[in-house]
């Protein structure tokens, strides 16, 4: 999504099975980072940021597509705080509220996030008592699902097919030939397999760190609930700490 012209390309795609619109005059913005309300408040980073204008090259439209291969259990709060950050950079001191674009945030999961087995979720706010009055608060989320079976066009099901497994075989149509084509461009750029392979390390090192960090944890975790239960027990802690220390002698 670094490259312009293969981010407009991929972009449009995505939105286009996703949604059924076609981008037209657009820009994109690749690791799009927005700073938190102060210092000390979470920032996020978008990872595709796309801005649609209209005739009068005004802002009617932006497009969040974050691509989401590991299982998030906040998923749908981690939306709301990445729709209210990026709303709160769109209006200016003194603009309408009426000026704020429509936002549709997409997100690509290697899950499926409600267990309905639905290609795509569509998300919307809506009167409560009421499903069929109109509460247009200009803001859609959708989660498509790369495992999904049901719902959803053909173009859809093969595009996130696609995304499941990137192969030849799976680039059935033109669109995804194109993109197949340009994956392999990308993986052949010298410049962006040093960055991955050092993303890599970086990775390898932060998941060693973790898994040092939390066995210490559990350790020390069982350590306080033996100790608790044999309290509760009326036993000695010290006789048991004495009996393992002989055994490993």
């Amino acid at each position: 999504m670094e490259n312009p012209n293969y981010a407009k390309e991929l972009t449009k795609i995505i939105v286009k099975r996703a949604t059924g619109r076609t981008l037209e005059n657009f820009t994109v913005e690749a690791q799009k980072a927005f700073n938190g309300t102060d210092t000390d408040k979470h920032g996020i980073c978008l990872d595709v940021l796309v801005k649609c204008m209209d005739t009068n090259d005004t802002v009617s439209e932006i497009y969040n597509i974050e691509p989401n291969t590991y299982y998030e259990k906040n998923l749908a709060r981690r939306n709301r705080y990445y729709n209210a950050l990026t709303d709160s950079k769109l209006l200016f001191s003194g603009d309408d509220f009426g000026v704020l674009p429509e936002l549709i945030s997409i997100w690509i999961l290697s899950y499926d996030p409600f267990g309905d087995n639905r290609m795509s979720y569509s998300v919307k706010n809506f009167v409560t008592e009421n499903p069929k009055i109109v509460y247009n608060d200009g803001i859609t989320t959708l989660f498509l699902n790369t495992k999904g079976k049901i719902g959803g066009t053909n173009e859809l099901a093969n595009l996130l097919k696609f995304f499941s497994n990137t192969s030849e075989e799976t680039a059935v149509d033109s669109d995804l030939k194109g993109i197949h084509n340009i994956v392999n461009s990308v993986k052949r750029d010298s410049k962006v397999g040093e960055r991955y392979m050092s993303m890599q390390t970086v990775m390898y090192y932060e998941k060693k760190i973790s898994y040092e960090e939390g066995e210490e944890h559990g350790i020390q975790l069982g350590e306080e609930r033996l100790a608790k239960k044999l309290e509760e027990l009326g036993v000695d802690p010290d006789i048991i700490k004495q009996a393992m220390e002989k055994d490993e002698d």
